[in-house]
């Protein structure tokens, strides 16, 4: 079937995408980067912490000494190290209020996407939230719009999404941030560099909860975020937006085989 074929392809092109950001950030694998403990053995890791950069966090998930090599190996790259607020990169991060959901017959609502939702090609059992109940909630922080970088922020945290266009005029719940891409800057790139490795350790930090685990729109905007010209972000993010275009072409292929069998 050729929107398998089309998948495949989109899938090659992400994994290009985050072989580019490597390659143009020089970015090696965590594997290779070297944090350093007090001491080290399979049960236990104990480190310091200098008083200076506790960042108002006494929790020690928050300051693994990965992060810092993190940190350390972006500040190498020839690139600018930002945040991901920062007016260059976001336009808005939108967290949505928590609300009490009314959900209806398909006709007289809009698809609603759970967080493993936003995952899924096609996603299934997918609720439909009222538009007379919600219409308000819907057009000001519900609804999402393409190239909308969607993260997961509760229960699972730094799942990272590009919204493709398929996805355009549906919502998903409150426990998805989104991010607005600024202008400025390639989307593309956006989700290569939050979705990779580095920048999936530099989400998770800011997690906290003791039963359920959480982040929130000022989290995800104080994680470091690398800046490079225009030109790398378009070789790093323009793979993306491709790989994006063919997920959405082979979404309308497959509805359409789906309504003629």
């Amino acid at each position: 079937m050729y929107a398998f074929k089309l998948r495949d392809e989109a899938n090659e092109l992400l994994k290009q995408a985050d072989e580019l950001l490597s390659k143009n950030l020089n970015l090696p694998s965590l594997d290779f980067l070297k944090p350093q403990y007090l001491n080290k053995t399979d049960e236990t890791r104990v480190f310091s912490l200098k008083i200076g950069d506790w960042r108002h966090r006494l929790d020690a998930s928050f300051h693994p000494p990965i992060v810092d090599e993190v940190i350390k190996q972006l500040k190498k790259s020839l690139s600018e190290l930002t945040t991901v607020g920062d007016e260059r990169v976001s336009e808005k991060i939108i967290l949505p209020g928590r609300f009490k959901r009314v959900y209806v017959a398909e006709e007289h609502g809009v698809p609603f996407l759970s967080g493993k939702n936003i995952l899924q090609f096609d996603p299934v059992q997918v609720k439909h939230l009222s538009i007379n109940h919600h219409g308000k909630r819907i057009k000001e922080q519900l609804i999402l719009c393409k190239n909308m970088i969607l993260v997961t922020r509760s229960g699972t945290i730094g799942n990272v999404v590009l919204a493709p266009k398929h996805f355009e005029g549906w919502v998903a719940t409150e426990d998805v941030l989104r991010v607005v891409p600024s202008s400025e800057i390639n989307a593309g790139y956006v989700y290569a560099f939050l979705a990779s490795s580095y920048g999936n350790e530099l989400i998770k930090r800011f997690t906290y909860g003791s039963v359920v685990d959480e982040i929130d729109d000022k989290h995800l905007a104080s994680v470091e975020f690398p800046l490079p010209t225009r030109s790398v972000q378009d070789e790093i993010g323009n793979p993306v937006l491709e790989a994006n275009r063919k997920g959405t072409k082979a979404y309308e292929l497959k509805k359409k085989d789906d309504s003629q069998s």
